[in-house]
């Protein structure tokens, strides 16, 4: 599973990084930043594959990340092409935000849950 994740990531970040260099209307700031958010959910998705959670954790936080992946590169591409005002960008902020807080909760739960046994 773990290689199946970095793989797809990396074919999803080199279709993003062909079609950012191929199409003229596909402004730098918005490949670029869905290049990140790319580089990002594939990075939370493997680590929570290869960690010791749960497989109930492991398999809602997959599909979640999974969706909010989605929802993350719509922002990317549609956003404006500047930082300053660009509430799409602090919605993939907020996203990510989201995403590391419920990474670092399960992994405290596996601990909660350890110590009650």
């Amino acid at each position: 599973m773990n290689k199946l994740i970095l793989n797809l990531g990396f074919v999803l970040l080199f279709l993003n990084t062909m079609m950012g260099l191929l199409l003229s209307n596909y402004a730098s700031f918005n490949w670029m930043a869905a290049d990140a958010v790319i580089l990002i959910n594939v990075g939370l998705t493997y680590e929570v594959s290869r960690s010791n959670r749960r497989d109930g954790f492991k398999l809602s936080l997959s599909m979640l990340y999974s969706f909010l992946t989605l929802v993350m590169l719509l922002l990317a591409i549609l956003s404006p092409s500047r930082l300053q005002d660009n509430y799409y960008l602090i919605g993939i902020v907020v996203i990510l935000f989201i995403e590391f807080a419920l990474w670092a909760v399960t992994g405290r739960m596996r601990m909660i849950n350890s110590n009650n046994k």
